[in-house]
């Protein structure tokens, strides 16, 4: 008969320590199973989390569009450079859309740049087109 299938009265008792190491061998194996499935997600939560800090948040305006007495507040800062960018942008879209707002722009700011005037400017013809 082989001797792993030995009847049960005739095995032998094992070296001192090894079943003590067997045991030791078999937690380590599953430490390291454990390891290899989390390394991949912990891995993809560090790439997701560094990439959501690296980018920038998109300028997305949830506020209502600007008003003429708001714009007209905000044309002396437009005029000088000195609103954010999102504020700039509010005022802009506003000026594409109103004539009254841009001819107190102009009166406000005579020397503004040519290039400057030209993206507040648009064709009487566009406007009521």
């Amino acid at each position: 008969m082989h001797p792993r299938l030995a009847p049960a009265d005739s095995w032998e008792k094992c070296p001192g320590g090894t079943l003590k190491s067997v045991a030791e061998r078999s937690r380590r194996h599953r430490l390291v199973k454990r390891a290899a499935l989390a390394i991949p997600l912990i891995a993809v939560l560090l790439l997701a989390l560094t990439r959501s800090a690296l980018l920038p948040a998109p300028m997305v305006s949830n506020t209502r569009p600007l008003v003429c007495d708001q714009v007209v507040k905000l044309l002396p800062a437009y005029a000088s450079n000195a609103l954010s960018a999102n504020q700039r942008v509010q005022v802009e879209q506003h000026l594409k859309k109103c004539l009254f707002c841009r001819a107190k722009l102009e009166a406000i700011e005579p020397s503004l740049s040519v290039a400057a005037r030209s993206i507040v400017r648009m064709p009487w013809s566009e406007f009521h087109g």
